[in-house]
This record gives C-alpha cells, sequence and structure tokens, in this order.
C-alpha cells in the first residue's frame, strides 16, 4: 500500500513496479538496518548523482573495449540547437551500441564571432577521441551527415588516424529527401491540409470536434484509441506516416461529419491579420 500509494500521489506510471532499477532498490532497502538514513535531495541531486554518473560512464567504457580489437569503434558527430548551439559526439560498439562522448557547447565560440569551421569540429572530435585508448588502432569509422564543413573535418581525421573513414550518415540523406519531397512537389499542399486536420481533429485544442471524431475512431478501431499523428518537418518521414495514418483513419472521419453529433458543431474560421 505504500508503494502504491507513493506512485499515485506523484503520478508515477504504474509499470515502474517492473522496472530493474525499482526492483533493486526495494531489495537493498529490505536489507539495510535501522540505522541506515534517507538520503538528503541535496545529496541525491549531487554527491549521489556524481557518482551515478561515474559508474555509468565506466561502465559504459569498459562495454566499448569489450572485443574492439576485432569490431572496432565507430564515431558520430553533429549539430543541434536546442536553445543552445551544440555540438554532440556519439561512439558506438558491438556492446555499446550508443556512448554519449561529448555534447559541447559552442555558444562562447560562435560569441566571439568564431564560426564552427572545420579545424573547431576537428579538435572537438580529437578531445573525445582522447578518452578512447589507442584510439589510433581501434576507432574504424566517422560519420557525419552530408554538409561540406562536416565531411571536410571527417577527412582531416581521417588523416590523423589512418585506420579511420569517413562515410556519410544515411538517415539525414533520407531525411532531406522526404523534405524536399514536401517542399518541392505538390505534395506541400497535402502538408497545408493535413495541419487543418489536425487542428480540429487530433490536436484536442477544438473540444468538441475532437471528442466525436475520437468516439468514432475507437468504435472503428474495436475499442482501440487511435488518433491522428502530430508530424514534425525534422522527423525523418513524419508527414508520411501521418498521411498513411490518415488513410487508415479516413472511414472514421466520414462517420464522423455525417453523425448527428457534427450537426451541432460549429466551425470557427480564423479571422485574417490586418496588414
Amino acid at each position: 500500500m505504500a508503494i502504491a500509494s507513493f506512485i499515485h500521489s506523484k503520478g508515477l506510471p504504474f509499470t515502474i513496479v517492473e522496472d530493474a532499477s525499482f526492483q533493486f532498490m526495494i531489495e537493498t532497502a529490505r536489507t539495510t538496518t535501522h540505522s541506515q538514513r534517507l538520503p538528503t535531495r541535496h545529496q541525491v541531486g549531487g554527491p549521489l548523482l556524481d557518482k551515478i554518473y561515474i559508474n555509468y560512464e565506466e561502465t559504459c567504457k569498459a562495454k566499448l573495449m569489450k572485443d574492439v580489437k576485432k569490431c572496432g569503434l565507430a564515431i558520430m558527430g553533429d549539430g543541434a540547437t536546442i536553445k543552445k548551439p551544440l555540438f554532440n559526439i556519439l561512439i558506438s560498439g558491438v556492446h555499446q551500441p550508443i556512448y554519449i562522448a561529448n555534447v559541447h557547447d559552442a555558444t562562447g565560440h560562435l560569441e566571439k564571432g568564431l564560426t564552427k569551421n572545420v579545424d573547431y569540429i576537428v579538435e572537438i572530435c580529437r578531445k573525445s577521441l582522447e578518452t578512447i585508448d589507442n584510439a589510433e588502432e581501434n576507432v574504424d569509422l566517422i560519420l557525419f551527415d552530408g554538409a561540406k564543413v562536416v565531411q571536410t573535418a571527417g577527412e582531416c581525421l581521417s588523416a590523423l588516424y589512418p585506420r579511420m573513414s569517413v562515410v556519410h550518415g544515411a538517415e539525414h540523406v533520407c531525411s532531406l529527401f522526404c523534405a524536399n519531397l514536401l517542399k518541392n512537389t505538390e505534395l506541400k499542399e497535402l502538408v497545408n491540409i493535413y495541419r487543418t486536420l489536425y487542428r480540429y481533429f487530433g490536436s484536442g485544442s477544438v473540444h468538441m470536434t475532437y471528442a466525436i471524431f475520437k468516439k468514432h475512431a475507437s468504435r472503428d478501431n474495436n475499442g482501440k484509441n487511435i488518433g491522428l499523428i502530430q508530424a514534425a518537418g525534422t522527423r525523418m518521414g513524419g508527414y508520411f506516416y501521418a498521411f498513411y495514418r490518415l488513410l487508415k483513419l479516413k472511414r472514421s472521419l466520414k462517420n464522423t461529419i455525417n453523425s448527428l453529433e457534427w450537426t451541432s458543431v460549429k466551425i470557427h474560421k480564423k479571422k485574417p491579420k490586418k496588414s
């Protein structure tokens, strides 16, 4: 009851009781004595968090180096702007598919009027490679997107590390291809139509139309709550997945606008902005 009360009061998912780390915590607590005290919030967010990070980093590095002579390692890098201009470096091995080696904040560099040029990217990557034992012998691949600056940086790194080859990340190329289809073909009109449909039937912002559609969609899919997908241009092929879902829910949309409840719906069109 104490565990259930904690989960309910904090809005945690019920499946947390099946999580291995939660079960480990409970089993560990059973073996302690009354002299063992609970950590304070400052300890959880301070020294204990540091210990967890150090243990995780050591475990990941050990997995990366396992069978490294046979399988080698791959480096992946890409720029991202998430409130700050960042450059991410990931390392992949046969026993550790993803290890976040560095999330470099480029704010200070750009504030000086400098750019993320080839020299800068090479320097960031070399710092991450220095954390790997015998990187010259163990790193086989480095993957960037098709941008000229990062591909040139990859060629420079492959000259410094003779075993390394630089290749294009296929996922980024596929994402750009899908984006070009939506921008440069008639499909861009479908995107505008889908955004309107999602606003009324998928987002929940228009309560009545959303509720009526949800009822019919659930009825047409054996009681499963299946709705429209919120697509994003940055997600690879996101709108194509959304179009496919729209086709799957075509009958539900027709049933919605042909229903008795639909006669009471009033659609308020947005007024054009004054210039």
